[in-house]
């Protein structure tokens, strides 16, 4: 006895899926029906399918791609219990960033935090094009103690340069202050690094310090308003967007410093976070 046949408008009631959406299923081969009328192309499913279109409604409710959802369904077929556990644990981690995000901009709603400061906690990292640009720079190497000492000292050196009476009136800061960093790699002792002004114009220099061009191209760029304290936060963003993206770096970090240290509190610091990718 052949099984009865449901038509897609009934199949679409019982799982809750639309006809739109069974169309794309069986299309993705996610959810084939078990006859399609080769005159109209209607399609009928049977009840057996039903279990597995409740199965795909679930997992799609909750957040998982169509390419998620297939996989995960053959592992059941397949016993496979971890790669079902790795795909939740993922999904889960997931819906907790976006907890966390949803919390903060409730309590921005509930006048708990300023305007300011949902604009800052929502702004993801983003691609964008920069532009070549000259610099006078001075390098050292650096420890995790020591970087906001040192870097500190070298912007004073670095300014001074360009304020040296030998120079007045034959150059100018053209943009913020920026620490380069040029390990491509995590480290916490024997850090290389340099500050970097941006200038226009000529300028004679002591011998350790160079004028050079900063090339152009693409960056993944990221506003970190706060402490310097707190800015791993933001690169963690960096860098997850351009893993993510596929994106590769090609070149130093760049901290580029918005806001006078001296001239607000620490919270209101402002960085931008530039990473070089292709």
């Amino acid at each position: 006895m052949e099984a009865e046949q449901i038509s897609i408008g009934r199949f679409s009631q019982i799982t809750r899926l639309t006809q739109k959406a069974l169309r794309l299923y069986d299309q993705k081969g996610l959810l084939k029906p078990a006859v399609k009328d080769p005159m109209t192309g209607y399609r009928y499913y049977v009840a057996n399918q039903i279990e597995r279109g409740l199965r795909i409604k679930w997992l799609v409710t909750i957040g998982f791609s169509l390419k998620e959802v297939e996989d995960i369904l053959n592992a059941a077929k397949q016993e496979n219990q971890e790669l079902i556990n790795n795909y939740f644990s993922e999904r889960l981690s997931a819906v907790q960033k976006d907890i966390q995000r949803l919390e903060k901009i409730e309590k921005i709603l509930l006048g708990k935090a300023s305007i300011e400061g949902l604009y800052m906690s929502t702004i993801d990292p983003s691609l964008k094009e920069i532009t070549p640009i000259r610099v006078l720079s001075k390098g050292a190497v650096v420890n995790l103690e020591t970087i906001g000492m040192v870097i500190g000292q070298l912007i004073g050196e670095v300014f001074g340069q360009i304020y040296n009476p030998k120079n007045q009136g034959q150059v100018a800061v053209s943009g913020p202050v920026m620490a380069l960093w040029l390990d491509q790699s995590y480290k916490e002792t024997d850090i290389n690094m340099e500050v970097a002004i941006p200038i226009t114009g000529r300028i004679a220099v002591d011998p350790e310090f160079e004028v050079k061009n900063l090339p152009g191209g693409k960056v993944v760029s990221a506003i970190h308003k706060g402490s310097y304290e707190t800015v791993g936060e933001s690169y963690t963003k960096v860098f997850e967007f351009a893993t993510k993206n596929g994106y590769k770096q090609v070149g130093p970090v760049r901290e580029l410093y918005l806001t006078n240290p001296n001239e607000r509190p620490a919270k209101e610091n402002m960085t931008e976070i530039q990473l070089p990718v292709e």
